[in-house]
């Protein structure tokens, strides 16, 4: 099916191979044998914008603008995030088109500015409002009446969070009537409100998005959400505001309503921790709700189920023996960046620590303790926990020496990168890093694997790819020929996906590899272990240490053999 042309998405396109999530459209205007492209300031989810743009029902249904009557009578505006996105780009295309008209689209300093004023002005912002969004005037055939638009600022809907956290004794007036399909907040400084309810779901995540990055809303314990739990409530966001409707409240919570939005989850894909990971921060989302009086709706709040995932909907969690950190330690790297990336991993295994924690260490790290003991402490950024961990181990000496306490630094994305290439390279000289574990696929290597078959039989079929096309395969038949896939990824005989081991390391195989390593060792016990990683129950502990029943049957021989020859 091919995507529409109508005259506003002209010129307007992606440069993202990201298929979720939120990116900037690019606008290109040629004009006279000339071709000029900018980066626009109108920020659009991709998902939505990729559905929208197949058709031309799509595209009208993305812009729909609706005009409702508000329980006090008055019209009011309601326009989607397709509108605001969709008046941003007509602004700019038109405004674009009429300095190329002027023959000054291309040279001159003053050309230049008036294009750069543009882009910036005509904006369509992430979070669904537009930022030069004025008062207008509607006229209907009815009647001639101004209409103004509430548009609140992020400054006031801060103070809508204060109000409603300094005052415990919240009630709704009775004597409001209720509002048809939309329903609107009016928080008085006082704290109480005048009777109508925020203004839906996707209202309430928004109003619940700003207090947590603010501050103002926190966790039950009065603890800030950290950035980590705020970045997994973006991520809910576009899953969020593709399942619910605009004018759909938490009163519309029923058991369809619950189990339609797993299915949803369930029909894209999604890997199963994922998908239960946004069942949650749904019933999260319902539970803060109603904390905070806008929800009273039993069945939000009981009827979402979030199940423990197996491990055998997991990928393979995997971790490297001591003989193999050993190896790693001696693979010879000529590349820095692969140099540095080792450092950090070798690192990260003698802290026990995740990546968010030893990924920021500095000199103020290690210390002497009051007992006189060196240690490296730090407070744990996901929990919070503060942890000493007792430094014996000559090569966390040799690592701080070569840094000079100046760690490199580098995000998680380059560094599972940057790891795939070095433990690959490990795997040439130790072939325990070859064996093949049994593995799920995640829902983007799903999608690669079905791209690489459709391309695969399209050439098969001697259709000619286009240049992008024609990149994506041979990229991907070079990692299926490496692989023995099929098509992409490798099975055994009960159709189950199987990948070395080498390509499951991540960065927190480091934690998980010194965590097993040191229970293996038994050296310590349970609760000793527990001090230097920082779990709060041995339960949690457990699933860290991955041991398996091979392994275990070893160990356990081994000590009985020990017991009996003292006897």
């Amino acid at each position: 099916m091919k995507k529409i042309t109508t005259k506003a998405l002209d010129g307007f396109f992606l440069r993202t191979r990201r298929r979720e999530g939120w990116a900037r459209l690019y606008y290109r205007l040629r004009r006279n044998g000339h071709e000029l492209t900018v980066r626009t300031n109108i920020t659009v989810d991709i998902e939505l914008w990729s559905a929208a743009i197949q058709t031309a029902s799509g595209w009208r249904s993305y812009t729909k603008e609706e005009v409702l009557t508000g329980g006090d009578g008055r019209l009011r505006v309601m326009m989607s995030e397709g509108g605001r996105v969709a008046q941003a780009m007509t602004e700019l295309a038109e405004g674009m088109r009429a300095i190329a008209g002027e023959g000054r689209a291309y040279a001159g300093d003053e050309a230049r500015r008036r294009m750069a004023a543009l882009v910036a002005r005509c904006r369509a912002d992430r979070t669904g409002e537009r930022t030069d969004v004025r008062t207008e005037e509607i006229k209907t055939d009815v009647r001639t009446e101004e209409i103004k638009t509430d548009v609140r600022t992020t400054e006031e809907i801060k103070t809508d969070v204060r109000t409603m956290e300094n005052k415990t004794d919240v009630r709704m007036d009775e004597g409001t009537e209720r509002e048809t399909d939309v329903r609107t907040t009016e928080i008085k400084t006082d704290g109480r409100m005048t009777g109508r309810t925020v203004g839906g779901i996707l209202a309430f995540y928004d109003f619940f998005m700003e207090g947590i990055t603010a501050g103002l809303i926190r966790h039950h314990k009065g603890k800030r959400y950290t950035v980590r739990s705020i970045g997994v409530w973006q991520e809910f966001g576009p899953v969020l505001r593709g399942y619910v409707g605009p004018t759909q409240t938490f009163d519309d919570i029923d058991r369809l309503f619950i189990d339609g939005f797993r299915l949803s989850l369930e029909q894209r894909g999604l890997m199963e921790t994922t998908t239960e990971g946004h069942v949650a921060c749904f019933r999260k989302l319902c539970r803060a709700a109603a904390e905070y009086g806008q929800n009273h709706n039993a069945l939000s709040l009981t009827g979402w189920k979030c199940h423990r995932v197996g491990s055998e909907a997991k990928r393979a969690e995997v971790y490297l023996t001591t003989e193999e950190i050993d190896g790693l330690c001696r693979l010879e790297l000529a590349e820095k960046a692969l140099d540095e990336v080792r450092d950090l991993f070798v690192l990260g295994y003698l802290s026990y620590q995740r990546w968010s924690d030893y990924s920021r260490l500095d000199a103020t790290s290690f210390i002497v303790n009051s007992e006189g003991v060196r240690v490296m402490a730090l407070r744990q950024q996901k929990t919070g926990t503060y942890v000493e961990v007792p430094l014996t181990d000559g090569r966390v000496d040799r690592i701080c020496r070569k840094y000079g306490y100046e760690f490199p630094r580098v995000s998680r994305k380059r560094m599972n990168e940057l790891l795939k290439v070095v433990m690959r390279r490990l795997a040439e000289q130790l072939p325990s890093m070859q064996e093949r574990y049994v593995t799920v696929l995640t829902a983007q290597e799903r999608r690669a694997e079905t791209d690489y078959g459709r391309l695969k039989a399209l050439r098969d079929e001697g259709v000619q790819l286009t240049p992008t096309e024609w990149h994506r395969y041979r990229r991907l038949h070079k990692e299926a020929e490496r692989r023995g896939g099929m098509p992409l990824f490798a099975r055994d005989r009960q159709g189950r996906v199987v990948r070395e081991k080498h390509e499951l390391v991540t960065t927190h195989t480091s934690r998980r590899s010194g965590i097993t390593n040191i229970y293996k060792s038994g050296m310590l016990d349970n609760r000793e272990m527990m001090a230097l990683s920082g779990h709060k129950t041995e339960r949690v502990l457990e699933d860290y240490i991955k041991v398996g029943p091979a392994e275990q049957a070893k160990r356990i021989y081994g000590k009985m053999r020990e017991v009996r020859s003292e006897r």
